[in-house]
């Protein structure tokens, strides 16, 4: 198989791989109907204001606060770009607890002006959300609180974060026209971060990993190989290499060969001529390597742009209201 034809399929092969990854990226961005929850806090109320505090008492019905009750903080906003009404919604969007947990109570605490919507408790395990008409970037939060029931393990190891447990277990349902589910927001981690002068940088790891694969295919790399004639007029194809201080190295490149000559007498003892071979081995490397790099730095721009995209969002969300 030629050079070119591996080169030709190995493009053919990435352009299919980011086209694919484009595609999904663009079709999720076209979504007229989104909904998105950003869970704004999870709070154990006896640990955060009882626990260690004198004369300080929570009642709940009019009895103390259990220290197994978390307060929840949510938010609900229409993030697409159409308007999510009765005429669509076959069943009520609802949050769901496992089994070991359940609702206490929930209520709607904020939402945007003109909203009509209530929150009511279904079951144990359930609670309702009902609005009117939601229209795009628009929003409400709610305040629930939970009974939860962790396992005597989750109790035990200080390091599981009961809260993150809880939080996770929340899941959302429905039946709305043209929703697939519903987007759970997550705090994007600053760990990866990047700034304009990484952003260069990757942008030029990028062309250089288009450039070389490209002038490997217009200007192969060659190399100079070296016929040499024997006293006994065989004809050896060997490479030349350094090996110390005016001491040339010779390797047959078919042939079993190998000698060590000083400089000044490789000439006296054999005679050689100059030929160029193709270097496959660097052509390897470069179909290898450059698109291994360019795969490995547009995946980093790409998660570099979804991360942007999901800040914004956040921020978003964060400042309705």
């Amino acid at each position: 198989m030629s050079m070119n034809i591996v080169l030709a399929s190995i493009g053919i092969a990435l352009t299919a791989i980011f086209g694919l990854i484009a595609f999904k990226f663009s079709k999720k961005l076209r979504s007229k109907i989104r909904l998105t929850y950003l869970q704004l806090d999870c709070i154990p109320l006896f640990e955060s204001i009882v626990q260690d505090r004198d004369n300080i008492e929570i009642l709940y019905k009019k009895n103390p606060i259990k220290p197994n009750i978390f307060l929840i903080k949510g938010r609900i906003m229409n993030t697409g770009s159409s308007v999510i009404d009765k005429s669509i919604i076959h069943s009520p969007l609802s949050v769901h607890l496992p089994s070991n947990h359940k609702w206490l109570e929930g209520k709607i605490t904020t939402y945007s002006k003109n909203v009509n919507v209530t929150c009511h408790k279904k079951n144990d395990s359930q609670i309702e959300f009902e609005w009117t008409l939601l229209k795009s970037d628009e929003f409400f939060e709610f305040d629930a609180l939970v009974e939860a029931n962790f396992s005597k393990e989750e109790i035990k190891d200080e390091k599981v974060n009961l809260n993150r447990i809880l939080s996770k277990s929340i899941t959302f349902s429905q039946r709305i026209t043209n929703l697939n589910k519903i987007e759970k927001l997550k705090r994007p981690s600053r760990q990866f971060d990047l700034g304009k002068l990484e952003i260069i940088f990757i942008l030029i790891v990028i062309g250089v990993s288009i450039f070389f694969p490209v002038l490997n295919l217009i200007n192969p790399p060659y190399r100079i190989n070296f016929l040499l004639e024997a006293k006994n007029r065989e004809v050896i194809e060997v490479k030349l290499s350094y090996a110390k201080e005016n001491i040339i190295r010779i390797r047959g490149v078919k042939k079993s060969f190998s000698e060590e000559i000083k400089a000044n007498e490789i000439s006296q003892k054999y005679k050689l001529s100059p030929i160029f071979r193709k270097d496959t081995q660097l052509q390897l490397f470069v179909i290898i390597f450059f698109p291994f790099l360019f795969i490995l730095a547009c995946f980093m721009l790409f998660s570099y742009f979804i991360l942007v995209r999901r800040r914004k969002k956040l921020n978003k969300l964060l400042e309705v209201g």
